[in-house]
């Protein structure tokens, strides 16, 4: 219960939780939030909508973000990148310990019923179809035992599986913990029946009562914490062992600001129809010898602007490497360099069951050419020295060099 009226949470209590549970010092960061609240609230309003920033809409003309104070007053600090790994490394494996605590109360503590009740597990199920040619792996799919065959299907029973979980497979009458039949991924969902992925299919097991176990996905965070260590080594390790852009690591943290080029080179567009701030958008990143931020709400074409940044450095002749918060957005990409530039060489990373069907063409599995000169989405093998990134989400578009 907060300290606010009616049990209401105020920023001091939530800035203590912070403090208290992450080590967080985000009492600064709150007041800062709000008094820059304040501040747009105050701004005149043109057409409706807040004025546009300075800063963002002329990024060459005297503004610094390294030395903006408002900026810094809204952003946690760190005093070196071994606080930033320190803390973030703990934060992490906190994350995953919970994740692995969720999946291992659902399914070991609880009893089958009740795992289901909760969500995490689908009893009683039977394998209607196996077929492979998903580049290399098999697909299950899996409907209802009872009343199998009826028409219309029996639908599965309420459910926390979504596309991407990763399961496992089991037999209805294994125990609390038993050996999994096999494991992978949830390829799709529907009302009557739920597919995975699975690398290699159970040579038997699968004409009998089945059960399926929602896992926690582990990879994802010892790929963090690795990457988190990995910059720690910066001093001690030879230039040929560093991650591709560590030369990042000062202007990202602050100790230096990001670098532009007096103008952008000459380019001409390739999509006709990009609108001032797009043109804007594309100039700022060919212009960055670092790292340029552009951000806008969702709808306002960010997108369209990173296809465009694409097409101009494979002008240039330099590989690009785009990465994103999301497997539907990297596709999103995929499809519109598609479709803007049929003949561009791109390979998508990725597990197959992760990927939009229309992408798959473009993985190494769909398409054995590795190309010398391409665009390769959400992978980190560009190789080692200049290599140009571009991180894209809903909120923002990032480019990195």
């Amino acid at each position: 219960e907060g300290s606010g009226p009616n049990g209401t949470f105020t920023d001091g209590d939530v800035a203590q939780l912070l403090q208290q549970h992450f080590g967080l010092n985000a009492a600064a960061f709150l007041t800062a939030a709000k008094q820059q609240q304040h501040v747009k609230a105050q701004q005149p309003r043109q057409g409706g909508q807040a004025a546009p920033k300075a800063a963002a809409a002329r990024p060459g003309e005297g503004s610094n973000p390294a030395k903006n104070s408002s900026t810094r007053a809204c952003c946690m600090q760190y005093e070196s990148v071994e606080a930033f790994v320190s803390q973030m490394t703990r934060l992490v494996e906190m994350e995953r310990e919970a994740e692995v605590a969720a999946a291992q109360e659902a399914t070991s503590l609880y009893s089958p019923a009740t795992a289901q009740a909760r969500g995490r597990t689908l009893l009683n199920l039977r394998a209607s179809d196996a077929e492979g040619g998903l580049l290399g792996r098999t697909l299950l799919t899996l409907v209802p035992n009872k009343g199998f065959g009826m028409i219309p299907a029996p639908p599965l029973p309420t459910h926390k599986f979504t596309p991407h979980d990763v399961v496992a497979l089991k037999a209805s009458a294994a125990g609390l913990g038993g050996q999994p039949l096999c494991t992978g991924l949830v390829y799709r969902v529907r009302d009557t029946c739920i597919v995975i992925a699975v690398d290699e299919p159970p040579d038997e097991g699968l004409d009998q009562p089945l059960r399926l176990e929602k896992l926690a996905n582990e990879v994802t965070y010892k790929r963090l914490q690795q990457t988190l260590q990995q910059l720690t080594r910066t001093n001690i390790v030879s230039q040929t062992e560093l991650l591709p852009g560590i030369a990042l690591l000062e202007v990202l943290f602050g100790s230096s600001p990001p670098r532009f080029a007096a103008s952008a080179p000459a380019w001409k567009a390739v999509n006709g129809q990009l609108d001032p701030s797009q043109q804007a958008a594309v100039n700022l990143a060919l212009r960055a010898q670092d790292v340029a931020l552009i951000h806008g709400p969702p709808g306002t074409g960010k997108t369209t602007a990173i296809i465009e940044v694409i097409l101009q450095e494979v002008a240039r002749g330099n590989r690009v490497l785009a990465a994103a918060a999301s497997n539907i957005a990297v596709d999103n990409i995929v499809e519109r360099l598609a479709a803007t530039a049929p003949k561009l060489k791109v390979v998508r990373f990725g597990h197959p069951a992760r990927l939009l069907p229309q992408v798959s063409t473009a993985t190494p599995a769909g398409n054995r050419k590795h190309p010398a000169n391409s665009i390769r989405i959400a992978t980190l093998e560009p190789p080692l020295g200049w290599c140009r990134a571009i991180n894209h989400d809903r909120r923002s578009l990032r480019t990195h060099s």
